[in-house]
């Protein structure tokens, strides 16, 4: 099943690669840690937890492929491959030569770049990324401007928005800057008031480093990072050089328990993530930020950079993990610890995650997306190697009634979607729902189904029963709940959405809305029979009525046919392929939207004049209403209009 290393290469490979990433100060990077003597983790231990975990997780989860490397003060302990990298031409895993693309764990390498350029003087983290943006401009809208510093703690403010991010072939990609300025998203908050994940705040970051060093971004990656590192079979050009492209996984989805090879896409958004690697070479990259900036005696980084670049940056609450430059933080077990995940539309995952004062990191790649596998290695890892103290002391729960706790409940919505575009649809599914309980406990419960039960430990702190987690919320000046954040999501914010926010209220709009559309259409041939056998109302009536009837089926078969269309089209919103085909579905609301006017005046008259009979008018009455609710729903998604 898996191509594992043998024990004598492993051991060799002790002397190629190095450890994960270090602790704050100024202090040299092995001080504070554990001795030789007193490893944090063994080889042998981490094997038996590897082999045991990935045979169980990969099963579980439907993962063909997985590459796994563990590294402690500057050696790798351990490196397997475990599955299939390609599984129609049988080729294994091995963690030193097959290539992952690793998703948003590139972003750690863009970053990395940046504070290349502070150190040189070049950039200043705290100045307005209008200095460095060259052709590129950003939208002046609060009087803050973005910095830097904002974009490395997603805390710049910018709506999230998928449009134009991917492309299907090399031909259609777009340069960093090109992207950057045709596919600008709206600013909708100031400027560090919270975090909200933001890929386009990176690859800004891309073309800030494309500018001020006079190479493409890749060029720039390859010259001071992976070089200098030894990463010989790591690369972000698109498509991929011929001789990385045969050592290369294939992603894979898990349908009805088989595997089916992803579609590949090329990245516009290409120093947000989508670069690919092998987990060693991975290794190498944690190695030097643990060692204070070196690997081997090449230095990318000066200690006191990765210290400041480890240090937090922002937190949305101070009693909870917060940002690094780059890195997130992760408490668990009274211990601090640096990590990242990234996920490709190309049906990639991978966890980079790192204990600073013990010198220890582990690097995962898989090829199919599953992000409980990341999680459950995460803290899986930590159990193990890191357990709690035996006299760790907890923090005791404050009592609340469920009175007291009531302000807390409501559903709050993850910042990370579209304000201002059609992809705004990309925020169904992210609201997390706060029930007090009369045990004085707060329930959260994710539309994904997951539930967890928190207690009250300081205002507005919660800590969950069953585990480390912590859970803010944010008051604002008059004392309204308006936020909540997560201790193990820094990068992420939920804002409090109002009742018709939520999707307990659209999701049976949504159906009523389709019924009614539906039975609208179905309904109009009986109608039609029956009616011509009845002659109850005035030649004039009759003229209205039918009019009423046909403007009511013609606007219920548009919003029919923008439903489909929709379908049929939005992978071409996606690739910015918004052609003439785009425009027409999405002008069908529009004249629905016209009709409508009409149809709901004529619902009114129906029952005035008594046109039809009681049956008929109720018919009439509820495909006005579907209409009505239907248009509403798209103009709240953004679908009702041309907003690409």
């Amino acid at each position: 099943m898996s191509d594992s290393l043998p024990s004598g290469l492993c051991r060799r490979l002790l002397t190629i690669v190095t450890v994960l990433w270090l602790t704050v100060g100024t202090a040299s990077p092995s001080e504070g840690r554990t001795t030789c003597n007193e490893q944090a983790v063994e080889s042998g231990s981490v094997e038996t937890f590897s082999n045991q975990f990935f045979s169980r997780a990969m099963a579980e989860y439907g993962i063909p492929g997985v590459s796994f490397a563990v590294v402690q003060d500057g050696e790798v302990i351990f490196a397997e491959g475990y599955g299939y990298a390609r599984l129609n031409e049988g080729i294994a895993v091995h963690p030193a030569s097959t290539l992952f693309n690793a998703g948003s764990v590139g972003k750690l390498f863009t970053w990395t770049a940046v504070m290349q350029l502070v150190e040189q003087g070049l950039v200043d983290l705290n100045a307005d990324v209008n200095e460095y943006l060259g052709s590129v401009h950003i939208a002046e809208t609060y009087k803050q401007p973005v910095t830097l510093a904002h974009l490395l703690t997603h805390t710049a403010g910018f709506e999230d928005s998928i449009i134009g991010s991917l492309a299907r072939t090399p031909e259609e990609t777009l340069t960093p800057p090109a992207y950057a300025a045709r596919f600008q998203p709206a600013r909708v908050r100031a400027p560090g008031e919270l975090t909200s994940y933001s890929n386009y705040g990176a690859a800004l970051a891309g073309v800030i480093v494309e500018h001020v060093s006079g190479m493409p971004f890749h060029t720039y990656i390859q010259r001071h990072i992976f070089s200098p590192l030894g990463m010989d079979s790591s690369t972000f050009e698109q498509p991929l050089p011929h001789n990385l492209e045969a050592r290369a996984a294939y992603g894979y989805t898990h349908q009805s328990d088989r595997f089916v090879e992803a579609p590949v896409y090329y990245a516009n958004i290409m120093p947000a993530g989508m670069g690919y690697f092998t987990t060693i070479d991975i290794a190498h990259f944690i190695a030097a930020h643990l060692e204070g900036g070196e690997y081997r005696g090449r230095r990318i980084l000066e200690p006191q950079t990765v210290a400041e670049m480890h240090r937090r940056q922002f937190s949305n609450d101070p009693r909870i993990s917060g940002t690094t430059y780059g890195f997130l933080e992760y408490e668990r077990n009274g211990r601090r610890f640096l990590w990242h995940t990234g996920t490709a539309p190309t049906q990639f995952h991978s966890l980079v995650l790192m204990a600073p004062d013990e010198g220890v990191g582990i690097v995962m790649c898989s090829n199919s997306v599953d992000r409980r596998l990341s999680h459950d290695l995460m803290v899986e890892f930590i159990d193990n190697f890191f357990p709690r103290a035996p006299d760790a002391v907890g923090t005791d729960a404050q009592p609340h009634s469920e009175n007291q706790l009531a302000r807390y409940a409501g559903s709050y919505r993850l910042t990370v979607h579209s304000h201002t575009t059609v992809s705004k649809v990309s925020a169904i599914g992210m609201e997390t729902r706060i029930v007090a309980n009369g045990d004085g406990t707060l329930t959260a419960r994710q539309q994904t189904g997951e539930t967890s039960d928190w207690a009250m430990i300081d205002p507005h702190l919660f800590k969950r029963i069953d585990g480390d987690d912590l859970l803010a919320f944010r008051e604002s000046a008059s004392q309204h709940i308006t936020h909540l954040f997560f201790g193990s999501q820094p990068a992420f914010s939920y804002e409090r959405i109002r009742w018709y926010d939520t999707t307990a209220f659209q999701l049976p709009l949504l159906i009523f809305s389709l019924s009614g559309l539906f039975g609208g259409l179905a309904a109009a041939p009986v109608g039609s029979l029956i009616r011509r056998r009845r002659h109850q109302v005035s030649q004039r009536e009759a003229a209205l009525a039918r009019r009423a009837r046909q403007a009511a089926t013609l606007a219920s078969a548009l919003l029919v046919a923008f439903a489909l269309g929709y379908v049929a089209t939005n992978a071409a919103v996606v690739f910015a392929q918004s052609g003439l085909l785009v425009h027409l579905v999405y002008s069908l609301p529009i004249l629905a939207s016209g009709l409508t006017l009409g149809v709901i005046i004529s619902a009114a008259m129906s029952w005035r004049q008594r046109w039809w009979t009681p049956v008929g008018r109720t018919l009439f009455t509820l495909n006005v209403l579907a209409l009505s609710s239907s248009l509403w729903l798209l103009n709240y998604w953004n679908l009702l209009g041309f907003h690409f």
